[in-house]
């Protein structure tokens, strides 16, 4: 066989063992293909979407909602993605600080604290609840024009630092003085009664002295929520009180 001859067969035999490489390689790839791609479809199951709800409430007199939310959804969240309201602050999580707490008026008149970091959204459907944001008067423009009584004690005595938990115990008060409002107390149980109404709400910066002295001082000093007849030395020694802190000037 002549070079030439020798030359041409060698490159016939390399070009046909590289077309039957190539036939390999794609059979192999076909075959493989649609286990692969079954594989990756069963390590992503479908996920089932969660359950939801339509929700709506009056808050501060305003209807909110109905809003579609999770059903496992806490009102501390639903207040702060769907409602815009911000100003319940979230503390422990587990409703034992009471930061969180809202005023829920119920259909006989009353109202109660409820703790809305561990109270569902759903629980609130159809029902009135009220937030910090709605103790202060506003004009037209959303600006506010004058405090609650409350918030006006509460700056008066100084009672909050940094003021985390101040939301909570503005409603722990003003609960508490729409209570005795409809039940007065005589005057010498203004001091156990103040204690066990905000006992149960925990300040970060232990200022709770100056929280009990205003909200003591606002019982006392606003008529109907006093019977006659009580001991006076309480009032003495809370005027004392507010006199040495600076507050009686």
């Amino acid at each position: 066989m002549s070079t030439s001859e020798m030359s041409t067969s060698v490159t016939s035999a390399a070009a046909a063992a590289s077309t039957t490489a190539s036939a390999a390689a794609s059979t192999t790839a076909s075959a493989t293909a649609p286990a692969t791609a079954t594989a990756t479809q069963g390590a992503a199951p479908a996920v089932a979407a969660a359950p939801s709800r339509a929700v709506s409430m009056t808050i501060n007199g305003q209807a909110v909602g109905p809003f579609q939310v999770p059903e496992t959804l806490m009102l501390i969240d639903y207040l702060h993605e769907y409602a815009g309201l911000t100003g319940s602050r979230l503390g422990c999580g587990q409703g034992i600080c009471h930061a969180c707490v809202v005023i829920l008026d119920q259909p006989d008149g009353t109202s109660v604290e409820m703790r809305s970091c561990i109270t569902g959204a759903a629980y609130f459907q159809g029902k009135k609840i009220r937030t910090i944001e709605g103790h202060a008067q506003r004009n037209a423009a959303g600006e506010v024009t004058a405090l609650s009584p409350v918030q006006q004690k509460f700056l008066e005595f100084y009672s909050f630092q940094c003021g985390y938990c101040t939301p909570g115990f503005v409603n722990a008060a003003t609960v508490l003085l729409e209570r005795l409002a409809r039940q007065p107390i005589a005057k010498d149980q203004v001091e156990s009664v103040v204690t066990q109404a905000l006992d149960s709400h925990i300040c970060r910066c232990t200022g709770y002295v100056r929280y009990h002295r205003a909200v003591r001082d606002l019982v006392l000093s606003t008529p109907g929520l006093t019977k006659d007849g009580g001991q006076d030395k309480l009032k003495q020694d809370v005027a004392v009180e507010s006199k040495e802190s600076g507050h009686g000037k």
